[in-house]
């Protein structure tokens, strides 16, 4: 059952249960003298005299010659949505931004950004027997070497492609399997410093077991799984049952709400019993779902972070049969959710009650238009829950809210991103480097679509991170920056679902011409401030204890 609290009441509640509401996001933590960890390179605006105002998007289907396979192809009783999985990332540390394309029986179709073009690059084709299809897929650091591996998601199973450099990947290897009753189903992977010792882990997040006869039958749902990692390897894998029970779920993420330095397991609903927010507690993990109005029960599918209210803290929408679940962060101690107060409207109606008008997939909070507000991107796909319908299932376009001041506004027509052919996997990013984001969205059976980002008006700051050994890229740590009157927040993450999205982080300035000041919170604790930044520029930020 899903439920809307608003904030008001959340403040009052917050008093009944006597907990504290952290301090202004202007307060830092005492940082560190930045001296010589930083750059700035000063960079153009992309259009000086274009007009400020929503961007239209040129799709290209021109730029990526690969088509996304139909799973039915490789697997039997195949979700209509799977496939189309996508990341967008600096594979091989050159500073431009990369891309990978999800498939079933193979490693993702890689393309590889040499500014103006590009070249497709597919790795060691050979897969480990015995874990299945592929179903998503992320790039995370697991060795220490600043370039991201490609670890694989499967059915029964995880799998990971090293990294050697120039887009050298080597054939993937298992990384974790559970082929005992009942067999892994992993639906989605992310990563973070989950035992403390510096180095990344990864969350793995299952749905539950579809059944196989009377001596498999099918459950619910299924332990969530922390592998702790070691020198590429798992030193340990463990199982938890959120409150007790198992879970189902489409997507989970590693995040720091309260950027306390300490992470906490955020894993949205399926509509198979509630969300939950595990939180670190001595040598385990506890859910504090309930308690921070993270266990909404609804149809969480994809996931993506951003500052939605302006406040300075993160917050999260997710996608959902109907407009996307935006759960808002009430000084990162709880949350309040909004979705048609916060302008997230349903689709055009469409017959039949049991039929949702908009049904979303994956989802990115990106600054379009550089005016300060993220917009949100959701891209739509039918589902197996409506295939048992008398008509086939309907499809969904995919869509484009606008944020501002006072929430979102729909901007699909006006932005020409309303495509209707199944799409799952989004992600938006400075492909081009010109400061304007390109946004590209993949899905089965079809070519992915680059949109361009036509010139527009406002600044930008991007950042890039470089952490410390364990965590070169800086996964986990969270940028505040202040201009225009307002902080903006963003956190570098890995998978979130379907999709996932850039490291480098990227703010939009309407008018400001300077950054007051820009915090960096590492995942260890350790704070880094930077002021008086120039925009548009480029800021690198390097960790007292980066290499």
């Amino acid at each position: 059952m899903k439920h809307s609290i608003g904030p008001s009441l959340m403040a009052l509640l917050f008093g009944l249960v006597g907990c504290e509401v952290p301090d202004d996001p202007e307060v830092s933590p005492t940082p560190t003298d930045p001296g010589e960890n930083v750059e700035i390179t000063p960079r153009p605006i992309p259009c000086e005299n274009a007009p400020l105002g929503f961007p239209e998007l040129r799709p290209d289907e021109q730029v990526f010659d690969v088509v996304l396979e139909d799973p039915a192809s490789y697997f039997p009783g195949a979700e209509l949505n799977e496939g189309g999985r996508l990341l967008m990332d600096d594979l091989d540390g050159d500073g431009d931004l990369d891309l990978g394309f999800g498939h079933h029986g193979r490693p993702p179709t890689l393309f590889r950004n040499l500014k103006p073009d590009g070249v497709l690059v597919d790795p060691p084709a050979d897969l480990p027997s015995g874990l299945g299809p592929i179903t998503t897929f992320a790039a995370v650091d697991l060795d220490d070497d600043a370039l991201p591996e490609l670890v694989l998601a499967h059915r029964n199973g995880v799998s990971i492609l090293d990294n050697h450099g120039d887009f050298d990947f080597s054939p993937a290897r298992i990384l974790w399997e559970r082929p005992d009753h009942p067999r892994a189903q992993v639906s989605s992977l992310s990563a973070g410093d989950l035992d403390g010792d510096g180095d990344l882990d990864l969350l793995v997040v299952q749905t539950g077991f579809p059944g196989e006869g009377d001596e498999a039958p099918a459950v619910i749902g299924m332990p969530l799984v922390l592998l702790m990692m070691e020198d590429g390897a798992v030193e340990q894998a463990v199982e938890i049952l959120p409150g007790g029970d198992p879970i189902s779920s489409l997507v989970g993420v590693v995040t720091d709400s309260d950027r306390d330095g300490s992470p906490e397991l955020l894993v949205f609903s399926d509509g198979n019993g509630p969300g939950a927010q595990l939180v670190q507690q001595g040598d385990g993990w506890v859910d504090e779902g309930a308690e921070r109005f993270a266990d909404l029960e609804f149809d969480g599918m994809g996931a993506s972070s951003g500052d939605v209210n302006g406040d300075g803290w993160l917050d999260w929408c997710v996608s959902d049969f109907g407009p996307p679940v935006c759960f808002l962060s009430f000084g990162g101690m709880a949350w309040y959710t909004g979705s048609a107060a916060w302008g997230l409207t349903d689709g055009p109606d469409m017959p039949g009650e049991a039929v949702p008008s908009t049904l979303g997939w994956g989802m990115s909070l990106a600054d379009l238009d550089n005016d300060g507000f993220v917009d949100l991107l959701q891209t739509g796909a039918p589902s197996n829950e409506l295939s048992g319908l008398d008509e086939p299932p309907p499809a969904y376009e995919d869509r484009v809210w606008a944020g501002g001041t006072a929430g979102f506004s729909e901007r699909t027509e006006v932005a020409g991103f309303g495509d209707w052919r199944p799409h799952l996997g989004v992600a938006a990013g400075d492909l081009s480097g010109d400061g304007a984001l390109e946004v590209v969205v993949a899905g089965p059976s079809a070519v992915p679509v680059l949109y361009r980002n036509r010139c527009i008006g406002g600044g930008f700051v991007q950042v890039d991170l470089e952490g410390p050994s364990g965590n070169r890229r800086a996964v986990g740590a969270q940028v505040v920056i202040r201009a225009d009157d307002r902080p903006q927040v963003a956190e570098v993450g890995t998978g979130h679902g379907p999709n996932q999205a850039p490291a480098r982080l990227h703010f939009g300035f309407k008018v400001a011409e300077t950054a007051d000041r820009v915090d960096v919170y590492w995942p260890d604790g350790t704070t880094t401030v930077v002021r008086d930044v120039p925009i548009p520029s480029t800021v690198r930020v390097r960790h007292p204890d980066a290499p």
